[in-house]
């Protein structure tokens, strides 16, 4: 890192952003993300393969920090980031894109709202997914296309058509579900309120699961059963759930609770005024 730090003719622009990344990682502080991203792009031709991939890595790594501390654009620092590594065929491993990228990407791209590329790039990145995942992956990404599109119906019946082998598909496809139940009002309170129950039997009879997931996904119904019922209770106060939801760490799907939270404040505020 020092040597890096020193303004020589000896240190190259790879060794002086190599000592800024490192010295960032290890303080865990990338609030001159915007400095490394640019120094990264401006001399891209600088770096070999694998350099390019470590660097978007360790950016990938700082953006998601900057996401959690809620520093603004950090989500759609995200998404671009995935974008160009989509565009410059950094995503592909022997032939195959790993599962874990994959649903990085999706969920990012639906956090960033931007449907139409993220359906673009199921519909031409799903094929390069390993054949054991394929099918599963790709039905549950259409699922979630369908809601994303407000087609919360349509979303329902394509999870009806099939039981996921894989227990965390098994947890994206209730979460689903209950959002769709949510959405759909008052005509599927009773499904809503049965799958809250069948959805916490899933989490706990499961051994497959680490104690931090149970602890999101319980965390993800809890809030959901809470926002449910003020949503029935015009004189419920939004203040105390919403206050407990925002610091509230580990949970999953938050940004949509929170969402649907301020969705029915500004609701109630128009109704009263």
């Amino acid at each position: 890192i020092a040597l890096s730090g020193e303004e020589n003719t000896q240190t190259t622009q790879q060794a002086h952003l190599f000592g800024q990344l490192l010295s960032a990682l290890k303080t865990n502080n990338f609030e001159d993300y915007k400095e490394f991203k640019e120094g990264f792009f401006t001399n891209l031709h600088l770096y070999n393969h694998n350099e390019k991939n470590d660097i978007l890595t360790i950016l990938y790594h700082a953006s998601y920090e900057n996401h959690k501390l809620g520093i603004e654009n950090s989500l759609n620092e995200l998404f671009q980031l995935n974008c160009f590594a989509a565009e410059n065929d950094f995503l592909l491993e022997e032939g195959y894109i790993s599962n874990y990228r994959f649903w990085n990407i999706i969920f990012i791209g639906f956090a960033a709202q931007e449907i139409e590329w993220t359906e673009k790039f199921i519909r031409e990145l799903g094929e390069y997914l390993q054949e054991t995942e394929r099918e599963d992956t790709i039905l549950i990404c259409t699922a979630m296309l369908a809601f994303h599109k407000n087609n919360f119906e349509e979303s329902l019946q394509i999870l009806a058509t099939v039981k996921f082998q894989n227990l965390t598909y098994g947890l994206y496809a209730k979460t689903l579900q209950l959002q769709c139940y949510f959405e759909l009002g008052e005509e599927y309170n009773d499904l809503f309120s049965n799958l809250t129950s069948s959805f916490n039997l899933y989490i706990n009879r499961k051994e497959g699961f680490a104690d931090t997931t149970k602890k999101a996904f319980s965390n993800f119904i809890s809030f959901a059963k809470q926002l449910q019922k003020i949503r029935y209770d015009p004189n419920k106060s939004f203040t105390a759930f919403t206050k407990k939801l925002s610091i509230t760490k580990n949970i999953s799907n938050k940004t949509w609770l929170l969402e649907k939270t301020k969705e029915m404040q500004d609701g109630k505020k128009q109704n009263l005024s």
